[in-house]
């Protein structure tokens, strides 16, 4: 979640089968609960260049083997076969932050610092986000996925994340 910046609903649904390694790439079909595809936008994916730091996660995910078909499979059964999407609100709360961050207010950091600091158009930060661009007819034409830039963003946002503590 800190690199994807995706929605904790989205993110805990993530398949083994979206994810192109060739390509070091993570496509999410637009109708995935938690991308908030409104029913014209639902053919619209969603794609996430794979960064180093993101595929040390994923080959740590697959040796606990939870599930064949989510990368955060369900350890226990219950009513998802994936986590839960309360899980990533409910370690925040452990961790202290109760009613002080949340999953989704957690995506304002990477808008603010990746302009801030990184020096990123909040464009490529928004579409990376997951948010279509534009108004209507941006909307409707456009079709550019701008991922050489995506690509570039997420590798030194993860970078940063490391250099700040973060264990990978």
């Amino acid at each position: 979640m800190l690199m994807t910046f995706l929605r904790a609903g989205a993110l805990v649904r993530l398949e083994w089968n979206w994810i192109d390694e060739n390509k070091k790439l993570i496509v999410i079909p637009g109708n995935t609960p938690g991308l908030k595809r409104i029913f014209h936008t639902q053919h619209l994916p969603h794609h996430i260049p794979i960064t180093i730091e993101m595929k040390h996660i994923l080959d740590d995910a697959k040796k606990l083997d939870f599930s064949k078909k989510y990368v955060f499979g369900s350890y226990r059964s219950g009513r998802f076969l994936h986590l839960n999407p309360e899980a990533p609100n409910r370690f925040l709360s452990n961790l202290g932050y109760k009613d002080v961050l949340t999953a989704h207010g957690w995506r304002s950091v990477p808008l603010t610092v990746g302009q801030e600091r990184l020096k990123v158009s909040h464009e490529i930060i928004q579409r990376q986000m997951g948010h279509l661009i534009g108004d209507k007819v941006r909307k409707a034409y456009d079709n550019s996925l701008m991922l050489e830039e995506r690509r570039e963003f997420l590798e030194k946002w993860s970078q940063l994340l490391v250099a700040e503590g973060l264990k990978v």
